[in-house]
């Protein structure tokens, strides 16, 4: 009786997670509504139709809801998990996906939901927890954390399942072993399509694991990350802005502008102190859209 009620329990934070991610549910997985028989994929729709309906409650109609805070931490605690980087560029990619596809919510499906990812910086300064301090796109000195693309999410670009500019690869203080071990996963039971970095091929590299490691691990996650994968394996990868292709080794989610021209390059870590002169464009481009165009349709 023990290990099926954990099964049920781990069945249904699975369902919650995809829920809260915009994750697409089996039918038998949606949420009815038992007043309304509206049908729920996303646990964003039934919240801001939750306010709708405590309006109507109250004889408030035809006014529509704008979102002031909507976002994830990339970081957290050790009692917060779920709070990291491969989360909030879940979150924040497939709601940008959600509120620009014009479709409204269940009880509105004519009115656009205009919101605001909370927020652009992280506050290092913050009182409370530590994912309290982590909700932002950037760091507080404007480095990255993880890019977010408006204009392909309107455009139905489906260049990578993970958003362009934004790269899985292996760390390059890792174990061998425990590189190896995830290569093989990644390329067998993981379904990443390795064949770019077998002998011959233009990303094989003999004795270079960190390179081929790094191919078969962001393919993998540009693959899997909409529907649950996740860069870590064993915690020998990380999420780098770097874009690791070279020459004819072009790595999924590239977009052609900051790859390599040789395959020595290590790429950066994400961190507070790198890339800030390369990414002054993006930061500027990107705060503008995040404080003024709330999502405009």
């Amino acid at each position: 009786m023990l290990n099926h009620t954990m099964v049920i329990l781990e069945v249904m934070a699975s369902s919650l997670l995809s829920m809260l991610f915009f994750r697409s549910l089996n039918p038998d997985n949606m949420i009815e509504d038992p007043n309304t028989l509206s049908s729920y994929t996303n646990m964003f729709d039934a919240m801001v139709d939750a306010a709708y309906y405590s309006m109507q409650a109250l004889n408030f109609t035809g006014i529509s809801i704008i979102v002031t805070q909507s976002g994830w931490p990339s970081s957290g605690g050790a009692n917060e998990p779920d709070a990291n980087v491969d989360n909030a560029l879940a979150y924040n990619s497939n709601l940008i996906r959600h509120v620009l596809n014009d479709s409204g919510t269940p009880s509105q499906q004519k009115l656009p939901i205009n919101t605001y990812i909370y927020e652009l910086f992280n506050e290092d300064l913050r009182v409370g927890s530590l994912s309290e301090k982590n909700w932002g796109v950037f760091f507080p000195n404007g480095t990255a954390l993880y890019s977010l693309n408006f204009v392909n999410a309107v455009e139905g670009d489906t260049l990578s399942k993970a958003m362009p500019g934004v790269f899985c690869v292996a760390n390059s203080s890792a174990d061998s072993r425990d590189l190896k071990e995830g290569l093989d996963w990644a390329c067998g039971p993981g379904g990443a399509n390795c064949s770019a970095i077998q002998p011959g091929k233009s990303c094989y590299e003999a004795g270079n694991l960190f390179a081929v490691a790094s191919y078969a691990f962001n393919d993998y996650y540009h693959r899997t990350q909409e529907s649950g994968g996740t860069c870590n394996f064993g915690n020998t990868a990380m999420i780098t802005t770097n874009d690791p292709s070279h020459g004819s080794c072009i790595f999924a989610g590239s977009t052609g502008s900051n790859s390599t021209t040789n395959g020595g390059t290590t790429p950066d870590p994400l961190g507070p102190s790198n890339g800030v002169a390369r990414l002054q464009a993006k930061l500027a481009h990107v705060a503008s859209m995040l404080l003024l165009l709330c999502f405009y349709l």
